[in-house]
């Protein structure tokens, strides 16, 4: 018998869809204005479609079987939305993954195998949905969850794999606008993990315009609580290509992070 090669979810279009869906994250520019709709000559705006979908989940129509779902999900404990976020990408991951299934098994050895790679996870619906993904893991951080609040843009980013996702503007302006938001409101419950996260997408320019000045504070900041090795290596790196009063600039900068971070209780 030839090798049988199963795809559970997901063809090798998507794969590289994803890849596109990476770039156009990182290089997205200035939002475009939003779609239109013309009705009796007269031009009227309308949201995405992918900014529709996770609306949807939040709040569908309360006549659709959706709706159920998302009354759960307004009332859902934020620590539960974000358990089901991570579940939900972890089947999101096994559905995008090819298998080859080796030769000779009998249907029950090939069910076994596939189980035992993670392909039949029990717990995974059969068709799992990025959009709630998005919409769970943005609940929980809009809720005040530490944790989702760090976690969200990994958990979001899922979205991207689809196509439509991948080339909605307003979608990837919402999902990096957000992405820092919640770093920063992170950074307010005294979290040092959203100062280097700050510092890195300062740094990078991912998710906000580059700014030195902004990446070296909030690097400077984590190097004052953290004062390892490792931190004070990174804060060098940080302050190349600065000048000296930028420096002392970007360290006031810093202090502040710092005072805001331990008033808030400091927390990994």
């Amino acid at each position: 018998m030839s090798k049988k090669r199963i795809v559970v979810v997901g063809v090798v279009v998507l794969m590289a869809l994803a890849a596109i869906a990476f770039l156009r994250v990182k290089n997205a520019g200035a939002p475009a204005s939003p779609p239109s709709t013309t009705v009796s000559g007269t031009t009227t705006p309308t949201a995405s479609a992918s900014v529709a979908a996770i609306e949807g989940v939040r709040s569908p129509p309360r006549t659709s079987n959706a709706g159920v779902a998302a009354q759960r999900l307004g009332t859902m404990a934020p620590e539960l939305a974000l358990a089901e976020a991570h579940s939900l990408s972890k089947c999101l991951r096994l559905a995008n993954r090819k298998l080859t299934v080796p030769e000779g098994l009998t249907q029950v050895q090939t069910e076994q195998f596939l189980k035992s790679s993670g392909a039949l996870d029990a717990n995974c619906p059969p068709d799992p949905d990025p959009y709630r993904v998005y919409a769970l893991a943005e609940h929980a951080a809009e809720a005040g969850d530490l944790q989702a609040q760090l976690d969200f843009s990994l958990l979001a980013a899922g979205v991207f794999d689809l196509q439509k996702a991948a080339l909605d503007t307003d979608l990837i302006t919402r999902y990096k606008r957000d992405s820092m938001r919640y770093l920063e409101q992170a950074v307010k419950a005294g979290s040092v993990e959203a100062l280097s996260r700050l510092s890195e997408n300062y740094d990078t320019g991912l998710f906000t315009p580059a700014d030195p000045l902004q990446a070296y504070a909030y690097g400077y900041a984590r190097h004052q609580i953290v004062n390892s090795p490792v931190s004070a290596l990174r804060l060098g790196q940080l302050g190349r290509g600065l000048s000296p009063s930028q420096i002392k600039q970007g360290q006031a900068l810093g202090a502040a992070y710092v005072q805001t971070v331990q008033a808030a209780g400091v927390k990994k």
